[in-house]
């Protein structure tokens, strides 16, 4: 089946400036979309796939850049295509692949958030200690304060 511009947009929930700049990006990575006489980009069920699941992808891999996931995409793709009617194990381990991407970026994500989190812990113990070395030089010099006093006889006036 193909589908035109304004079908694709309302397929996928996106605007027809958002679906140029797809195809641009695609295009740019040497995909080629069918094309009317009109220069229109006529899109079939491959593309359709293919642009569902890089929408999918670019919303579970947010640290990567759109073209990070399209060139992932167009690489198993390319896999894909070129061993065609290669073995089911084959195309088992292009799954595997696809499920080692995405979850490689999500430990990624995950990492760069403990990351901050180890950050931001760090700063609070710089401050505990800095506050913790305030009250320790405001203890001993209370004490010199008081031994001071004490050789002054100042502390005898107040014993019985």
């Amino acid at each position: 089946m193909q589908y035109k511009n304004d079908e694709i947009c309302k397929i996928l929930k996106i605007s027809s400036s958002t679906l140029r700049s797809y195809a641009k990006l695609f295009e740019g990575l040497d995909y080629e979309f069918k094309k009317a006489q009109n220069g229109h980009r006529i899109y079939q069920e491959d593309d359709l796939a293919l642009l569902q699941t890089f929408i999918k992808n670019k919303k579970h891999n947010k640290k990567l850049t759109n073209l990070e996931v399209a060139s992932d995409l167009l690489k198993i793709k390319t896999a894909k295509k070129n061993y065609y009617g290669a073995s089911s194990q084959f195309e088992i381990l292009l799954q595997l692949e696809q499920y080692v991407l995405i979850y490689q970026n999500e430990l990624r994500d995950q990492n760069a958030l403990f990351d901050i989190q180890l950050k931001n812990l760090q700063r609070k113990l710089d401050k505990l200690g800095v506050q913790q070395k305030i009250i320790v030089d405001y203890i001993e010099s209370m004490n010199r304060a008081s031994t001071d006093a004490n050789k002054n006889g100042f502390i005898g006036l107040f014993k019985k």
